[in-house]
């Protein structure tokens, strides 16, 4: 069995702390939303993480298709029954909803989720889940580009511990594995 270097360790803490610096102004302010989409967010990124492991270990042989397709049903019929149990309201989409809505099914689930289930298929599970650690990041940089959203010094540092931490976390894959 093979355990990460400490190089690999260290870089995924960095990277953590980064994210969590890019919402340290949430959390010093105490505003209560921000607060709560921040923990939903970590136990959204948590549920990931184990689906990731059980379904790299799992469904190994299986097509990065049916894969994907298992994924998204999973997902969907649990948020069909978290809608119904919050007793969300049933929508009435505009022509440009639905639109918008195809565009996210074929480019956003299809061809991203099929992409990353191959991936996770050819590549070592650390190094493919490092997507997770730069999402921040473009989220912020479309925030700027499409909000024009505020990047203080602040984001920058926890951006810039971000990609430190990525890049930490190839370069302790590609470094030595201690056996155990």
């Amino acid at each position: 069995r093979k355990y990460p270097s400490a190089l690999f360790i260290v870089s995924l803490i960095i990277g953590l702390a980064g994210i969590a610096i890019l919402n340290g102004p949430a959390i010093i302010l105490r505003d209560t939303a921000q607060i709560k989409g921040v923990v939903i967010l970590v136990l959204a990124s948590f549920s990931w993480a184990s689906a990731t492991i059980i379904q790299k270990r799992k469904l190994m042989g299986s097509s990065p298709i049916m894969n994907s397709a298992y994924q998204q049903l999973i997902g969907g019929c649990g948020l069909l029954i978290l809608s119904a149990t919050l007793g969300e309201p049933v929508p009435t989409p505009t022509t440009h909803a639905w639109i918008a809505w195809g565009f996210l099914v074929v480019f956003g689930s299809v061809i991203a989720f099929t992409s990353y289930v191959y991936a996770l298929q050819a590549l070592p599970t650390n190094i493919v889940m490092t997507y997770a650690y730069v999402n921040p990041i473009i989220a912020v940089y479309l925030g700027w580009l499409v909000l024009d959203e505020k990047v203080t010094a602040w984001t920058l540092f926890g951006a810039s511990l971000i990609i430190l931490g990525v890049i930490g976390v190839f370069r302790g894959q590609r470094g030595h594995t201690n056996k155990r």
